[in-house]
């Protein structure tokens, strides 16, 4: 059999080195998954915000050579010139798909664009095709080799102005076994350049547990709208934070058993003898954690440093598993390391308008628990700035005074924060269209008559908005 060349595109940091890197989890197992189940030969390719657009796309075109180029689109972070770039290897002839997280609302556009023409409109133009959820559903179109509409699990079609889809099949244990961990590219000095991976990840849950609950609320208006709107209110039903996109897109799948994530594990590069360290996908790892290091100790399987991402609630409530996993970790030399804690702000006010479902009290009490538990484990545990770990802290917000910011400060000051908790910059509040904070933004325009822009995906409320009355 003559096999075909096929490329993901994904988004990557700027600081990204361009020899070695941190390993792209969700890309490398879709072509993986391709490369072991089609005619395909799938690469995947990170692209950084500063690649020129112009050589990165004759690049690709040079790749394919002869062939019709197949080019996937995954995690793009908002980035016009990426979906430009999709636009432009459709219209040359190229087969675009577009994927990851909200695919299908990416793809199709922002509710209610056709009667509102400032909102975003989608990006079906520059894709041939969607797929939404597991990547396998791909396997019957890419391996009869035709791109024609065609109604299968997860596939979304533009076809006659109408946007075509079918539910998305479920996530299976065995499609998740299997990473190639060189698969990973770059494009750099004007090539496709491949990159050695010296950091993983490792899938134990999808989705989050968060997600699980249904819960009403009730979320202020902006803070320069308080004084037309200092009573008013929004109500919204949400599943998991108000900003979180991937939350309303999966929900919570579940978790993966021991035997899955060992199987994973035991395929991860390594380096001095020792599996390199990688990130374990759970947003709440901690009660698992000490039976996955016996499984570890009982493989006989050597491993550098685990790195963990959870809220800091489910740390606090599960202070005794983690000293179980430290106590485990520290008779077989491994590192457990906090590399994000979800704070996102340290504002009782602000942490209701996120629906984080925690205090600022929870806050603390993790950062007086991480800092005393470095104190009995100080080989063992990590979870500063310093140590390389990057906890969530969102500012600015729609909602932020000059009030909520000098508590803010106060509290920074008299905990010391800004030693070892916050990061060295802060991350502006992101709006998707589909999140439930997109529904909250679209009911403000209504009731106000006016419009932020877009910007892409992402609804611009740090921007001026503009009077749009006549087409409310």
């Amino acid at each position: 059999m003559r096999f075909k060349r096929m490329l993901l595109i994904t988004n990557v940091h700027p600081d990204i080195p361009k020899i070695s890197s941190h390993g792209l989890l969700g890309a490398q197992l879709a072509a993986s998954l391709i490369t072991a189940n089609t005619p395909y030969r799938c690469q995947v390719l990170g692209v950084d915000p500063g690649a020129n657009m112009d050589r990165l796309e004759k690049s690709i075109f040079a790749y394919f050579g002869n062939e019709q180029p197949v080019v996937g689109f995954s995690n793009l972070g908002g980035r016009e010139e990426l979906f430009i770039l999709a636009e432009r290897i459709r219209n040359g002839g190229g087969v675009t798909i577009l994927g990851g997280p909200q695919a299908k609302v990416d793809f199709s556009g922002e509710i209610g664009w056709q009667r509102f023409p400032h909102r975003f409109h989608g990006w079906r133009n520059a894709f041939s095709l969607a797929v939404q959820g597991p990547g396998e559903q791909l396997f019957p179109i890419l391996n009869r080799n035709s791109f024609e509409p065609q109604h299968l699990p997860g596939i979304v079609w533009h076809q006659n102005n109408k946007i075509i889809s079918s539910p998305p099949n479920s996530w299976q244990e065995k499609f998740l076994q299997f990473v190639d961990w060189s698969n990973l590219n770059v494009f750099c000095d004007d090539d496709i350049q491949p990159v050695n991976i010296i950091q993983a990840q490792v899938v134990g849950a999808i989705g989050c547990p968060w997600a699980r609950r249904l819960k009403t609320t009730f979320l202020d208006y902006p803070a320069n709208l308080s004084d037309t709107y200092s009573h008013a209110k929004i109500r919204l039903s949400l599943r998991g934070c108000s900003f979180c996109d991937v939350a309303q897109d999966k929900g919570f799948i579940g978790r993966l058993s021991v035997q899955t994530v060992m199987h994973q594990l035991k395929q991860l590069p390594e380096y001095d003898g020792k599996k390199i360290p990688f990130e374990l996908i759970d947003e709440n790892p901690l009660p698992g954690l000490p039976r996955l290091l016996v499984a570890v100790q009982d493989e006989k399987l050597r491993v550098q440093r685990i790195d963990l991402v959870t809220r800091a609630d489910w740390l606090v409530k599960n202070l005794e598993k983690i000293h179980d996993a430290l106590e485990l970790a520290q008779k077989m030399d491994v590192q457990i390391r906090l590399a994000s804690i979800g704070f996102e702000s340290f504002s009782p006010r602000i942490l209701k308008q996120f629906n984080k479902g925690i205090t600022l009290e929870t806050n603390l009490a993790a950062i007086r628990f991480m800092r005393e538990t470095k104190i009995r484990f100080p080989k063992h545990f990590a979870y500063s700035r310093r140590e390389g770990c990057h906890h969530g802290f969102i500012h600015p917000t729609p909602w932020d005074t000059p009030e909520d910011w000098q508590a803010i400060q106060a509290v920074i000051q008299h905990h010391g924060l800004e030693k070892d908790i916050l990061p060295a910059h802060s991350l502006p509040l992101i709006i998707h269209h589909a999140s439930p904070l997109g529904i909250w933004m679209r009911a403000i325009e209504y009731n106000a008559r006016f419009a932020y822009p877009r910007q892409n995906s992402w609804i611009a409320w740090w921007d001026e908005p503009q009077p749009k009355v006549h087409i409310f």
